[in-house]
């Protein structure tokens, strides 16, 4: 997903909770409203617990984004979920990658979509970061699998860039299923094509639909949100925070729908206080060890008053 950068608004107006919900399996729960529904990741936020702490890339302010020394770093930090981007090379590998071009990320050049994985594989992905990174690969989804299964406590928020017909999304569901990785992992997208996509050839994975200012799907007419999580029993709508800062009202009348609300891509202090407050189920953020710091410190408390 694309960061979204600007100043700092006035704090957003709390917003009710959720009532808390009948309990289920450790880990996981049923939606509630849609009988018959699997049990999904607890996306949703418990009473007085505070939002997910995801990391965007994964730790993407320490390593290279989309590496598996990010991917790393973040799980050392303390971060249980990672957000990754998804393309594919030209022989229809899925890889991390965020930008349909090489040059920014990788000292190749040209578009992915003209690469093959094996050429991409050569390439540097993290020289651009820092010299203490050079040599790091653009992971393969396999790679990306391989490490979340040696560390079961991790959970995937998984980006699939631009639009995946039923066909092309059969390697990311056969990979993610076949490390049995469906109960800790979100498949998302921009695009309704591509939600439409896994729908149909995932029905047992948890969805996502993300939303941005300006992107193919307009939150500005309820309808057609509440007609994409119905048709594609979709698990959360995740907004950029430029769309909830001019909206604070947005993550309400999404819980209404009945899904997750994560925020994305959020590195300031301040906002991370105002969408706790508003009662966001997770927060995107390139910096996920000082957010987790940051929501261990608590509320800061009063300044003693100082006497005249």
């Amino acid at each position: 997903m694309t960061t979204e950068r600007r100043d700092r608004p006035a704090p957003a107006v709390p917003t009710p909770r959720p009532p808390s919900r009948a309990a289920a399996p450790p880990g996981t729960r049923s939606a509630p409203g849609r009988p018959g529904r699997r049990p999904l990741p607890l996306l949703r936020r418990a009473p007085g617990a505070p939002p997910a702490v995801v990391a965007h890339r994964g730790s993407s302010s320490t390593a290279p984004e989309n590496t598996l020394p990010a991917l790393e770093a973040a799980r050392r930090g303390g971060a249980s979920w990672v957000e990754t981007d998804l393309r594919r090379t030209r022989d229809g590998v899925p890889v991390l990658l965020h930008d349909p071009r090489l040059e920014r990320t990788t000292d190749g050049a040209g578009e992915l979509a003209g690469t093959s994985a094996a050429d991409l594989h050569r390439l540097d992905a993290g020289s651009w970061f820092s010299p203490a990174h050079a040599g790091a690969r653009v992971p393969r989804l396999d790679d990306l699998v391989t490490w979340a299964t040696e560390h079961p406590e991790m959970h995937l928020l998984l980006e699939l860039k631009g639009d995946w017909a039923p066909a092309d999304v059969v390697p990311v569901v056969e990979a993610v299923r076949a490390a049995s990785l469906g109960p800790r992992s979100v498949l998302q997208s921009f695009e309704p094509t591509t939600v439409a996509a896994l729908a149909t050839a995932a029905p047992d994975l948890a969805r996502g639909l993300l939303v941005r200012t300006g992107g193919p799907v307009d939150v500005g007419r309820p309808s057609e949100v509440e007609d994409l999580v119905a048709t594609h029993d979709l698990v959360a709508v995740n907004p950029g925070d430029r769309l909830v800062a001019a909206d604070p009202g947005l993550p309400a009348r999404l819980h209404h729908l009945d899904v997750a609300v994560w925020v994305w891509t959020v590195d300031d202090e301040d906002r991370w206080a105002d969408l706790d407050a508003a009662g966001v189920d997770g927060v995107i953020t390139n910096c996920p060890a000082r957010m987790l710091a940051h929501l261990a410190e608590g509320p800061a408390a009063p300044s003693p008053a100082v006497a005249a």
